[in-house]
């Protein structure tokens, strides 16, 4: 059984956002994400577009989850952020989104309190925007509920698959 409870992992990790200058951010951003990631212990490699894949394991499950965070630092409104996201799915001939999963899927994001669901190509995502000012600790929870809740997913849409 998982260990981490999806709610109160995301409401724990909820941070204030920075107040560095965001030009100054987009410089180092790449350098200092990979000082947090190689904190929080979670495995990674930078993949061929320059996005951390960081792996997500759960030994007694004998599952894992990819999860990726972009290096590039984005800005809404004065607050830096990187973007996290979790595929669970690729949407192909065998794995369909029906209107009403999508229905479910739009509901559920209105009660997260980081990150939702998204498309993006082929592939259903579950991502967040995190504030370039996360500690790893918090770094490590965050990915480890985005990783969570899309495996959740993966498992029901794929069942016996691990591929993601």
């Amino acid at each position: 059984m998982k260990a981490l409870r999806l709610a109160s992992v995301l409401a724990a990790a909820f941070v204030a956002v920075s107040v560095t200058a965001p030009s100054a951010q987009a410089e180092s951003g790449n350098a200092i994400l990979e000082i947090k990631l190689k904190a929080t212990g979670l495995p990674f490699e930078i993949d061929q577009d320059g996005d951390f894949k960081v792996l997500v394991n759960w030994e007694q499950d004998k599952r894992s989850q990819l999860v990726y965070v972009s290096p590039e630092v984005d800005e809404f409104s004065g607050m830096p952020h990187y973007t996290a996201f979790a595929p669970a799915a690729l949407l192909n001939g065998d794995v369909t989104l029906d209107a009403g999963r999508m229905r479910s899927l739009l509901e559920k994001n209105a009660n997260y309190k980081v990150g939702g669901w998204m498309v993006a190509g082929n592939a259903l995502y579950f991502g967040a925007k995190l504030s370039t000012d996360v500690s790893p600790e918090q770094l490590r929870k965050l990915l480890a509920a985005l990783a969570e809740e899309a495996d959740n997913l993966e498992m029901e849409l794929t069942p016996g698959e691990d591929a993601l």
